[in-house]
């Protein structure tokens, strides 16, 4: 349990790098549900790069 907990740790730090200023996430205003999937399709593949980065 105490193991799964400290793993935590690097879920947030992945989901603090998506919320960077860098990707303007709350400057966007999709309409679409394409576009919506499509933005979160890349913004998963980002996380998933980083992960693999660090």
């Amino acid at each position: 349990m105490l193991r799964y907990y400290k793993g935590q740790q690097t879920v947030e730090r992945g989901f603090r790098f998506l919320k960077d200023k860098c990707f303007h996430v709350s400057e966007v205003y999709l309409k679409k549900e394409g576009r919506i999937e499509a933005l979160c399709m890349i913004m998963a593949l980002s996380l998933l790069i980083y992960s693999f980065a660090e």
